[in-house]
């Protein structure tokens, strides 16, 4: 089992690198066997990437004591600027073998905080809230979910509000050092 767990994790982070150097320098991943998952998300991100603002951006929000990476700030077709995660998962298939993606319901308070910290340090622009599901049991389509215009930010405050409560700990305490400096410890969303 940890095996198989451990193989996930390094599938997952061998397509976010193969997705983080196609974005910023168009390069494909030399690895055949990596190749064919990656060639659906690259026809995607061509087909609706209108262009890139940031890839693996750290964004931080002071005020509500938490951290997190943005897979991808960009244009995307039909949406404007979005807020864009990666997902590998084994995508089931129906009886038909039709591929159906779990699409959380956590996922859009994770990008609405993103959006929140970006907007907080000026990238106020940002409207969209998108998932790309990539398969990792074979190769197929990307699954793109563009996330209902909804209040997630409150509810990932919410979320947030327990963690602090549960863990009996919040990370705004040490925004501010006695001598005035940047913080020592933020929550990563």
């Amino acid at each position: 089992m940890g095996e198989q767990v451990e193989k996930a994790a390094d599938f997952g982070s061998a397509i976010h690198a193969a997705c983080e150097n196609y974005a910023q320098h168009k390069t494909v991943p030399q690895d055949a066997a990596l190749l064919g998952f990656f060639e659906p998300w690259r026809i995607w991100f061509d087909n609706n990437v209108e262009e890139v603002r940031s890839v693996e951006r750290v964004c931080v929000n002071l005020q509500h004591g938490y951290a997190g990476r943005v897979d991808l700030v960009a244009k995307v077709k039909d949406v404007g600027w979005s807020v864009v995660d990666f997902k590998t998962q084994k995508v089931k298939r129906s009886a038909l073998g039709k591929p159906t993606p779990a699409f959380y319901e956590t996922w859009p308070l994770q990008l609405a905080g993103y959006q929140h910290a970006l907007a907080s340090a000026g990238d106020r622009m940002l409207s969209g809230l998108v998932s790309v599901v990539i398969d990792s049991a074979q190769p197929g389509p990307a699954h793109v979910k563009v996330w209902p215009d909804q209040n997630y930010f409150q509810t990932f405050q919410a979320a947030l509000d327990l963690w602090r409560y549960v863990k009996n700990y919040d990370p705004r305490s040490f925004r501010r050092g006695t001598d005035g400096e940047s913080p020592s410890m933020v929550l990563v969303a």
